[in-house]
């Protein structure tokens, strides 16, 4: 377990580099979203890269293959589209409307709480939500990293893994979302609710945002978003009930937000958390090597106890 001391000098070393990543964003802010994004995307891979470097020499191959495996998976992410399989409609229908007892709960879910051009305070709930998945999922590593080194590791063996199986299933199975479902006509009208409120206030900041965040647009199946907020759940079940509890309202809310603003069906969240719990199950069983990388890492008994059971208090 970390000192405080030792949290401290950690703070320290990442400073500047995080000083760096809110400099850089102030500047493409207040210069109209004039940057490229691949410049953007470079600029912020860098300062990280940093933070990589100036972690415990042990972490460091760790925190630059997560880096490195995460800014490849988003590259690879936004181009995979780009393939002439045709994109599915019908099965996650189908699928959603027997879950539903014959409604899709996105068509239901809108129908009852969203008007067009009058957002409320519920539906910038859901997209703040949504939006948490670009930034709560690395906080949580470095989180991971300063209270319990191997969980660290196995959170970034399951993430990767999540994000790479998930790309595959998104090349092999181009699924369309709700929202595209319903302008295809597959639906009735469905919203895209953040391209509604979102490009509403600023359409430029928007497809910036767009274009940064190396989106597919017919990768609803499986749902990464859940994947990834399952999968922080089944690693704070390794830290204590509370950050378990958290862990799971989180991924509870984000599925909800998901669904309701048009992004995924509830059977891509129901995949997603499949994805995540084999993700986790597969890194929880290292061999015998990366034991011995473990414990020559410095990894103690005690983290080795704790990461097997959910500590109590």
């Amino acid at each position: 377990m970390p000192t405080p001391r030792g949290i401290a000098r950690a703070a320290r070393k990442i400073f500047g580099p995080l000083v760096l990543v809110v400099g850089l964003l102030v500047v493409f802010v207040v210069s109209g979203w004039v940057v490229p994004p691949y410049l953007f995307i470079l600029a912020l891979a860098l300062p990280l890269i940093g933070i990589a470097m100036v972690a415990a020499h042990e972490d460091r191959l760790t925190w630059m293959v997560y880096i490195l495996g995460f800014v490849v998976f988003a590259y690879l992410r936004a181009v995979a589209d780009e393939t002439p399989i045709p994109v599915a409609y019908d099965y996650v229908i189908t699928a959603d409307r027997w879950l539903g007892g014959g409604v899709v709960p996105t068509v239901a879910l809108q129908a009852r709480f969203y008007t067009l051009g009058s957002p409320t305070p519920w539906d910038y709930y859901t997209l703040l939500t949504h939006f948490t998945y670009f930034f709560v999922p690395h906080l949580f590593a470095f989180a991971l990293w300063v209270h319990n080194r191997l969980i660290f590791r196995r959170y970034v063996v399951a993430a990767l893994a999540t994000y790479y199986v998930g790309l595959v299933a998104c090349v092999v199975l181009p699924t369309a979302p709700p929202w595209l479902a319903g302008q295809t006509g597959a639906l009735p009208h469905v919203f895209r609710i953040a391209e509604d409120v979102y490009a509403g206030a600023s359409a430029e900041a928007y497809d910036f945002a767009y274009a940064v965040a190396g989106t597919n647009a017919v990768a609803a199946m499986p749902s990464l978003h859940q994947a990834i907020a399952a999968l922080m759940a089944l690693a704070a079940m390794r830290i204590h009930p509370v950050a378990a509890a958290l862990g799971w309202t989180y991924a509870v809310t984000m599925g909800v937000a998901l669904v309701y603003t048009g992004e995924h069906y509830v059977v891509d969240l129901l995949a997603g958390v499949a994805l995540a719990w084999g993700a986790w199950r597969v890194a929880n069983r290292p061999s015998r090597d990366a034991q011995s990388w473990e414990e020559s890492s410095g990894i103690s008994d005690a983290e080795r106890r704790g990461s097997a059971t959910v500590r109590t208090r």
